[in-house]
């Protein structure tokens, strides 16, 4: 289907093939913006450890336990707290932060 088109004053007329050419750059440009947009929030976050190289001789760190809960989610969504997987994730992590503090 032809449609006519004002531009600055002008009336033209606008073959199928004109149209569709037109309507195919209005959604790449739409496309564009968008990533453009979305991208427009994406930046590189410097990290607050400039000066911190090592902990100095004597002091002291205080490592919080994390609280550690596994669920197993069924197939109508509702989590299932999971107590045998919890208790061998604790127990990983003990290992592994006395493993880690060895060193």
């Amino acid at each position: 289907m032809a449609s006519w088109l004002v531009f600055k004053g002008c009336v033209l007329f606008l073959g199928k093939r004109l149209e569709t050419k037109i309507t195919i750059r209005l959604s790449l440009l739409l496309v564009v913006v968008v990533v453009v947009g979305m991208m427009s929030g994406c930046s590189i976050t410097q990290v607050a450890t400039q000066g911190f190289s090592e902990v100095p001789d004597g002091a002291r760190v205080a490592i919080v336990r994390p609280d550690i809960k596994f669920y197993l989610v069924s197939t109508g969504g509702v989590p299932e707290p999971e107590p045998d997987w919890t208790a061998a994730a604790r127990e990983k992590f003990d290992v592994a932060l006395a493993n880690y503090v060895a060193l």
